[in-house]
């Protein structure tokens, strides 16, 4: 009788982890085609952000606010959370409330400065948003994102281990605007993949979250794309993330062969970005865990990597990056703490780590 093992890697290399854009539909779409039909009310976009005379910037429709810094603003985020850029407070039903903590983010491309805040949701109904910049900071921009209205991701979801289809909702399957895409996809041997929280409050179409990750990381944070591989919401679902070309297997350059899985070149640790994959938790994870169906289903995910790719989960790698000449020796599944100070993946979250690691190997064995 075939093991979990093989049943797994038999599955993986027919190529049975595909990429679906609505219940039963495998989606395909080809480098250089005709951007989906997202635009306008499908997609993400930045709306006006002149302040009115008392200091409220009051965009319109808008459902996300981040900060974003022009020049090379160099800010420590603390593990705490304390070392934040500055405040934000909303305005709802004409009063202005409580100013909650903009923290700073610490992913961004190799060769580019993680300086903007990570995003903040805003609260139903809100009209309007101040906000201030610790001293000393720099100069900055205030982003509104709109992520637009529900896709359809009521369709397959990640499947049962052992031998399932692993299936992961497509870019089209949740509303991508392919016209604010444009980071060429290139490709490097993979050496080991990094977990992250993505430290926002999320909407309950978690789709309209991804849209506005997508937007404020391709156009606001002007790195033409996602910045992560792979994300994971509350109920399981996997979401495709950066785009990788026109297969229907997301991440790599096609199906892996054996011990030469090449991933694309995505965003997500400064520096360390060649050859890591970024699987990213949707969810703030500083005072409370993930759900139990997130965790499962990144366990999944995480067992299909490292058979993807030749990768022991409880292991050890001596990161070396192909592009810029980067190295540190660090646990092939991390999170992104352990490359840099950050509160990623969530002080909650992180500490668990080792378990998720252990559960990995377990499926893999």
């Amino acid at each position: 009788m075939p093991t979990r093992r093989e049943m797994l890697t038999a599955a993986l290399s027919a190529g049975a982890w595909m990429i679906v854009g609505s219940p039963g539909a495998v989606f395909a779409a080809p480098e250089g085609a005709a951007p989906a039909d997202v635009t306008g009310d499908g997609a993400a976009r930045r709306v006006g952000l002149e302040p009115d005379s008392d200091g409220v910037i009051r965009p319109g429709d808008f459902d996300h606010v981040g900060v974003v810094f022009p020049s090379d603003t160099r800010t420590e985020p603390d593990r705490s959370g304390r070392a934040a850029l500055g405040g934000i407070r909303f305005e709802t039903n004409g009063s202005l409330g409580p100013w909650r903590p903009l923290r700073p983010s610490a992913e961004a491309p190799d060769g580019k400065p993680a300086s903007a805040s990570d995003l903040v949701l805003a609260p139903e109904g809100a009209t309007g948003f101040q906000v201030e910049i610790a001293e000393g900071v720099g100069p900055f921009e205030p982003v509104a994102v709109l992520a637009g209205p529900a896709a359809d991701t009521s369709g397959p979801r990640l499947l049962p281990l052992p031998g399932a289809t692993l299936e992961a909702i497509s870019r089209a399957g949740w509303g991508a605007d392919e016209s604010l895409r444009n980071w060429p996809a290139t490709f490097d041997p993979v050496q080991c993949l990094t977990v992250h929280h993505s430290a926002i409050e999320l909407e309950e179409d978690r789709a309209a979250s991804v849209r506005a990750i997508y937007r404020f990381h391709a156009v606001d944070r002007a790195w033409g794309d996602l910045g992560y591989h792979l994300l994971i919401d509350p109920e399981g679902r996997v979401y495709e993330g950066r785009f990788s070309g026109s297969d229907t297997m997301p991440v790599f350059d096609g199906i892996p062969a054996a011990g030469a899985a090449r991933s694309v070149l995505a965003g997500h640790v400064g520096s360390h970005n060649a050859g890591n994959i970024g699987v990213c938790l949707l969810g703030d994870f500083t005072s409370a865990p993930p759900t139990g169906a997130a965790i499962d289903a990144l366990v999944e995910t995480l067992a299909a990597l490292c058979l993807l790719c030749g990768l022991d989960p409880t292991g050890t790698t001596h990161y070396a990056s192909p592009t810029g000449g980067a190295a540190r020796t660090v646990r092939t599944i991390s999170g992104h703490r352990d490359w840099t100070v950050t509160q990623c993946p969530g002080d909650v979250f992180a500490p668990t780590l080792e378990e998720v690691r252990t559960r990995v190997a377990a499926l893999v064995a």
